[in-house]
């Protein structure tokens, strides 16, 4: 939003290496700083993890999640395995408490005909 506006934004006494990179890659435009003798020896962002450990670390999250989802899918199969066939008019009809015929038929119709 800054960058759109031309406005500049200078955060204040960034001392630490690390923080000075984070903010290098997140587009901050300057920095003010207590210790600019050890930031000036930064020429480029410094990674805090090798990009080969970053890549694994992402693969592994990427797989962990598509377990969890197989395993969510795998749970909701087995879960409804118990009924016979999915029939959402059944379901509806069961769970509602007992009414008498001429109330099914019309809840019945209502299904068939409001779809």
């Amino acid at each position: 939003d800054f960058s759109e506006s031309n406005t500049n934004l200078t955060l204040y006494t960034i001392n630490e290496p690390w923080l000075y990179s984070v903010l290098w890659c997140s587009g901050v435009s300057s920095v003010s700083s207590d210790a600019p003798h050890i930031l000036n020896k930064v020429p480029y962002p410094i990674w805090l993890m090798r990009p080969d450990k970053y890549c694994l670390m992402w693969v592994s999250a990427d797989l962990i999640s598509f377990a969890v989802v197989i395993g969510i899918f795998i749970f909701q199969k087995y879960r409804m395995s118990g009924m016979r066939s999915y029939n959402p008019e059944q379901i509806m009809l069961s769970a509602a408490v007992r009414r008498s015929s001429r109330d099914i038929n019309v809840m019945k119709e209502k299904l068939i005909f409001s779809g």
